[in-house]
């Protein structure tokens, strides 16, 4: 069954950026569109794989395999591919991918792809930025495992933020200018995951990490502070306005999850005084973290 797909699809895909959708259209006869259940498995690691597959609609997770844990890596969404190494190498797939909601793709067989590659020379091009990026983005991944860069989020980790607040916060005393600390926790997240899923689990992850980073200034740092938890850094900002601060993320994070069932955000916040230290004030913001959970949790509590 061929797809004969809008030009206004085929513009958002990334392999298709400035191609002569007339040259290529009869190359969609040859291809067909599947739908795939969020959960469902795409491509298993180890398998062989003679398709590339292009995301219309949805989104999909794609895990590296280490060990005996499996990690995210990205998050495919629409107008991304997956399964270009395979269809190249002929090697086995490197990765799992799922689908981590219901989605639609374009399955691609490997003559198609490789008769683009020959037809259209902005199908080239596009391919080889396309496996730079994945390239990169792999670089990246590898060197967090060892450096301080959480694999999933692509934030800085605990002990990085540690010392950065450290030294943040002794400058700031010789100032003269507030600092504040944000400690954002998913309620009962464990429970959530056991529920609904680790790759559920790891999508309301990733959604609170964009969130958070779209929703604050470039002087103010996010990190991973947990396996549920966010710490963020508001440099000369004092309590009354990090409140004001914390109240608009904490909307925007419950906006950005409204898709999800039965899931809540506690805040914690604290201010760093004169005769502060980093360990106190991590531990005040903890302690108010605890307070917005005493109080049923999904509040901001200082």
């Amino acid at each position: 069954m061929g797809a004969r797909l809008e030009r206004a699809i085929l513009e958002r895909i990334v392999l298709f950026r400035h191609v002569d959708f007339e040259s290529i259209q009869g190359l969609f006869d040859l291809c067909s569109t599947v739908q795939i259940k969020a959960g469902e498995v795409l491509l298993r690691a180890g398998e062989k794989n003679n398709f590339l597959y292009l995301c219309l609609a949805g989104k999909l997770t794609v895990h590296l395999p280490y060990s005996e844990k499996e990690e995210a890596s990205i998050f495919i969404e629409p107008g991304e591919s997956v399964g270009e190494m395979s269809v190249l190498d002929h090697e086995p797939v490197s990765a799992h991918v799922y689908a981590l909601e219901d989605s639609i793709l374009l399955k691609m067989e490997e003559e198609v792809v490789w008769s683009l590659i020959q037809s259209s020379h902005a199908f080239a091009c596009n391919l080889l930025t396309l496996l730079a990026s994945r390239l990169r983005r792999t670089n990246l991944r590898l060197a967090g495992k060892e450096a301080d860069i959480d694999v999933l989020t692509g934030l800085r980790k605990r002990e990085w933020f540690q010392e950065l607040l450290a030294r943040h916060l002794r400058r700031a005393v010789q100032d003269g200018y507030p600092t504040s600390l944000l400690l954002v926790d998913i309620d009962e997240f464990a429970a959530f995951v056991e529920k609904h899923g680790r790759i559920m689990g790891e999508r309301v992850l990733y959604v609170i990490t964009s969130t958070l980073k779209n929703n604050l200034r470039p002087s103010e740092v996010v990190a991973r502070w947990g396996e549920s938890s966010f710490a963020v850094l508001l440099p000369m900002t004092a309590k009354a306005t990090a409140r004001t601060v914390a109240v608009r993320l904490h909307e925007a994070i419950n906006h950005a999850l409204s898709w999800v069932p039965s899931i809540s955000i506690s805040m914690g916040l604290s201010e760093g005084g004169q005769d502060s230290s980093s360990l106190i004030l991590m531990t005040e913001a903890e302690d108010a973290l605890r307070r917005a959970r005493l109080m049923g949790g999904g509040a901001v509590s200082e």
